[in-house]
């Protein structure tokens, strides 16, 4: 029975990370707003991807000595900390920077201990049907975030 406990923590982790992932594709568009060049966007683009790509290995590291669920929590502390960085960072770009890149190293983290917590905390069985499900955690945050960004 602590399997669909997991579970709802798990998709409930993913879906609130991948609800600010989402607010990525809403982002030029304020920044665009306060003046921002496209170069500028494509810089703190750029920096989150770069940050994301680069904290891969790190993840392994840390979900061999601190365990998936840990690890869960430790990005979405990290998250955390990111949203908060871009709030305080307003529209100064070289605070933006760094702010991204903390928001690419979380979703690392995020992307790869979910699908590694998901198979230690679901029973073989239902192991592929939940991990459709968790599949879906990308889709619905396009159905409920850009809706309220366009307007």
């Amino acid at each position: 029975m602590t399997w669909k406990r997991d579970y709802l923590l798990l998709w409930s982790t993913a879906f609130l990370h991948l609800c600010v992932a989402m607010t990525f594709f809403a982002f030029p568009i304020q920044l665009v707003r306060w003046g921002f060049s496209t170069m500028d966007v494509a810089w703190l683009a750029f920096s989150m991807d770069c940050a994301l790509v680069l904290a891969r290995p790190a993840v392994k590291w840390v979900l061999d000595h601190m365990g998936p669920k840990s690890t869960l929590i430790l990005a979405s502390a990290l998250l955390a900390l990111a949203s908060l960085a871009m709030y305080l960072a307003g529209n100064r770009f070289w605070l933006l920077v760094p702010a991204k890149m903390l928001h690419g190293v979380s979703l690392s983290f995020l992307l790869v201990a979910y699908i590694v917590y998901a198979s230690h905390a679901l029973p073989l069985p239902l192991l592929q049907r939940g991990l459709s499900w968790l599949g879906l955690t990308t889709i619905l945050p396009q159905l409920v975030i850009v809706p309220f960004a366009e307007k």
